[in-house]
């Protein structure tokens, strides 16, 4: 995974934000959102964690698609969809109950490439303002 993340404000007037993730950043990001919501059962804990816009995130990164189907791509997102895929992929590298094994097979990553994703996120909106 490259060790960075581009993104701009959209041209529109949206104020969503687009990142340039690559290919490998994009099925890291839908994984750790298909692993958490597969562990996560509950609505509540769900919007605490993704934001009231879950339906958002799903659609963006094609959570509902089959993996030969996924087409990988920029990602425009609004803020609270930032926040969103921030605080999942904290919570699934801090709180996962499985074995280091278990969250390999499930994410496909080791927790320090999530919580360096997720540090990626702060950093790039950093740069845009």
């Amino acid at each position: 995974m490259k060790p960075e993340l581009e993104v701009r404000r959209d041209e529109s007037d949206s104020g969503r934000y687009v990142f340039g993730v690559d290919e490998e950043q994009f099925h890291l990001l839908r994984r750790s959102l298909i692993a958490y919501l597969a562990a996560e059962p509950h609505p509540v804990a769900r919007e605490l964690v993704l934001g009231s816009d879950q339906a958002g995130l799903e659609a963006v990164l094609q959570a509902g698609l089959e993996y030969a189907d996924v087409v990988p791509g920029p990602l425009p997102l609004t803020f609270d969809e930032v926040r969103g895929l921030y605080g999942m992929l904290l919570t699934v590298a801090t709180f996962w109950p499985a074995s280091e094994e278990d969250f390999v097979q499930r994410v496909g990553h080791f927790r320090e490439t999530v919580r360096q994703l997720a540090g990626l996120l702060t950093w790039a909106l950093r740069e845009v303002g």
